[in-house]
């Protein structure tokens, strides 16, 4: 039967009979039960200013009063001392205390158990070397000596084979060197070493067009002394380029005469298009677009040796090999817009290429000026370039020393994108294309290029450079600037250029 008393009437009556029924079983319990036996009656203290009502009870829903100071709106205001929640009170009377003696048992057992042993660290992945036969019969020594074949291709350059090997873990370079030796006595081996693009890998803003040569573009041509689009050198050369992927659909690239080359292995995955594709339309790019090229009208071979690695695009000495050795038969000029460290059998295959009259142009690198030199760019007989600014100051990262050979554009030059349009960027890759192309130009106008070493060639630019740094030569910016040869001068130029040619020739 309901009860005709109002509620706030009917709560101090409640709380009593509860605090009674706690007092009649506390002798059933008395050690939990003892210290609410004696404890006072709660007082309701809500009142009716305001905080009282459904407010109060769920947490500020509408109560009239203040935030509370924990920031529930609607909360009593009354003594904080003058009562005791009934649902605390039960809280408390079930957490036994003999429950958080041992809660505090286990605690100090698991402080001092030992700490659990951690996983073994991964082994490290078998060591990959490259490897060089004459013969198949050594190949066949060698995996029985406990190598495995990965990859293997004939190369020309060297007369026998290249192939890509896994070692037994944990085998060094020099007990391989040794084992191979053993099996094979004529085989070069070192370990397949990886090459990197030489550009940083953050973009800058794309700048804006103004017209059919972009202002970066055009600025690049007129420091080398270059013929400036929408003019175009009219020179045929036949140059090689050793790349990333390359985009022969660029609207840049249309109607150009390009070769794609496809290297990298099925096995692993190619590199993005990227970097090779801005260095192709470097060499080739319609002087009409957006990303306008040095020698439009040359044909190029570019040979696609990268594959796509956790840290990016790489190249390893085995793909490298190859490419080289794809293009030495038939072209004048090499472009390697990358670097990495010595190898020996990337060596074997550059002293192979330049003692057949075939110009090699790398590309410093961009590890720092105190950084060791960088390869191919540091073997005898390579170009190797550095970057400067529209100033004529050095690339920051640029590496140095006396290998370097010349200077060329390569500081936030505009360079075309993958798909379209164009983005700014630097680093020593980007000038190579500067360099490669004056060498190229200037051996297509002789009349017998096979006839004219190519250092001849370099002296004759070397000789036209204009000077950087130090006087002469120097390990910043080589023999300085690189300028047009007379095929490709700007008219105003063209006079000059021609009579150096001359006196090379």
């Amino acid at each position: 039967m309901p009860s005709s008393l109002p509620t706030p009437a009917r709560r101090p009556l409640l709380l009593a009979a509860t605090a009674a029924a706690v007092i009649a079983v506390a002798p059933l319990m008395p050690s939990a039960l003892a210290p609410f036996a004696a404890a006072p009656a709660i007082a309701d203290d809500d009142g009716d200013d305001g905080g009282g009502g459904r407010g109060g009870g769920r947490g500020g829903r509408g109560g009239r009063g203040g935030p509370s100071p924990s920031g529930t709106e609607g909360a009593r205001t009354g003594p904080a001392t003058s009562r005791l929640p009934i649902d605390d009170a039960i809280r408390r009377l079930m957490k036994r205390p003999d429950d958080r003696a041992g809660k505090r048992q286990v605690r100090r057992q698991e402080q001092r158990r030992p700490p659990a042993a951690r996983a073994a660290p991964l082994p490290p992945p078998p060591p990959e070397f490259v490897v060089a036969v004459t013969s198949a019969d050594d190949l066949g020594r060698i995996t029985a000596a406990g190598y495995t074949v990965v990859e293997q291709a004939p190369v020309a350059l060297i007369g026998g084979e290249v192939a890509r090997l896994r070692a037994p873990a944990g085998t060094s370079l020099e007990a391989a060197r040794a084992a191979v030796a053993a099996a094979a006595p004529t085989a070069v081996l070192d370990l397949n070493t990886l090459y990197r693009p030489d550009e940083p890998e953050a973009d800058a803003a794309p700048p804006a067009v103004d017209g059919p040569c972009i202002g970066e573009a055009c600025a690049a041509f007129e420091q080398v002394g270059w013929m400036a689009p929408p003019r175009a050198c009219a020179v045929t050369p036949v140059i090689g380029m050793i790349d990333t992927g390359v985009n022969p659909d660029l609207e840049a690239l249309a109607g150009r005469d390009l070769t794609v080359v496809p290297m990298a292995g099925s096995e692993r995955p190619p590199a993005d298009a990227l970097h090779g594709t801005a260095v192709a339309a470097l060499f080739l790019g319609d002087p009409s677009s957006r990303s306008p090229g040095l020698l439009p009208q040359a044909k190029l071979i570019a040979v696609e040796a990268f594959h796509r690695d956790g840290a990016g695009a790489a190249a390893d000495a085995f793909s490298l090999v190859r490419a080289i050795d794809r293009l030495a038969g038939e072209v004048e000029v090499m472009s390697l817009s990358l670097s990495g460290p010595a190898n020996a059998l990337l060596e074997r295959a550059v002293t192979a290429t330049l003692a057949r009259n075939v110009a090699i142009v790398a590309a410093a690198g961009n590890e720092g000026p105190r950084a060791e030199p960088r390869f191919p760019a540091a073997y005898a007989g390579v170009v190797a370039v550095t970057a400067v600014d529209g100033r004529g100051r050095v690339y920051r990262n640029a590496g140095q020393g006396a290998h370097v050979a010349f200077a060329a554009p390569g500081v936030q030059l505009t360079v075309a994108r993958s798909v379209r349009g164009v983005r700014q960027r630097s680093g020593t890759s980007y000038a190579v294309p500067f360099v490669a192309a004056a060498v190229a130009a200037a051996r297509a106008e002789l009349p017998d290029p096979a006839a004219v070493p190519v250092a001849d060639t370099v002296a004759a630019l070397a000789a036209g450079a204009v000077d950087l740094g130090d006087p002469g030569r120097d390990p910043v910016f080589g023999h300085g600037l690189v300028q047009a040869p007379g095929p490709c001068a700007a008219p105003a130029l063209q006079g000059v250029a021609l009579e150096a040619d001359a006196a090379m020739r």
